[in-house]
């Protein structure tokens, strides 16, 4: 697995700030916060400080305080790294290109939406709880507004609704699986032309 899935965490944390400041997230403008907005960003940044550093500290030492934040921060990224990989960057799904006339993608939002995610173990309740229930990433996308809670409901109906409507469904049986799909999109991705055309 990257390395760097180890630091996402983090990353996420310190790039709030940077697109505040900014107004930028990558390419896309972001608009600037209100005054109620900007002191509900600041007191939830000073929340995850005081019960992150400044509670523990008062009965462990600071090093092993520091210690324990990196194992969380390490083992929290990659779940949630692994979680938004294993259903977005893989070989199986489709990567729509914009048209180069207009630079627009020419395809349903909802197909699109079902093409470029994959589920895995929607019918396992470890899975359900403990990705959030973010392993029916599609009925996610589709219906980003529902309660997760929802999601083992809609994924059934979204399944045969694609089925109807000839819209491929991407989906494995397994965390491991999907796993597997990610590993070897990575693999993929890291070999020259050459080695591609063996």
């Amino acid at each position: 697995m990257p390395m760097l899935y180890c630091v996402l965490g983090i990353k996420t944390r310190l790039q709030d700030f940077y697109i505040i400041y900014t107004l930028q997230n990558s390419t896309i403008r972001v608009n600037r916060l209100s005054k109620k907005q900007l002191l509900i960003f600041v007191a939830g940044k000073t929340t995850h400080c005081i019960y992150r550093f400044l509670i523990p500290s008062l009965f462990m030492p600071w090093t092993s305080l520091l210690l324990c934040n990196l194992i969380g921060e390490i083992v929290g990224s990659y779940w949630l790294a692994l979680i938004f990989q294993t259903s977005h960057v893989i070989s199986e799904v489709e990567w729509p290109k914009p048209d180069p006339k207009d630079n627009m993608v020419h395809q349903d939002w909802a197909e699109m939406q079902v093409g470029t995610t994959q589920d895995y173990a929607t019918d396992n309740w470890f899975w359900n709880v403990f990705t959030g229930a973010l392993n029916h990433q599609t009925t996610h996308h589709l219906f980003p507004g529902v309660i997760q809670a929802h999601y083992p409901l809609i994924t059934p109906i979204v399944r045969q609704t694609c089925k109807e409507f000839g819209v491929t469904y991407h989906y494995v049986d397994t965390i491991w699986e999907a796993l597997s799909c990610h590993v070897n999109h990575l693999r993929t991705l890291g070999q020259t032309k050459e080695s591609k055309d063996d």
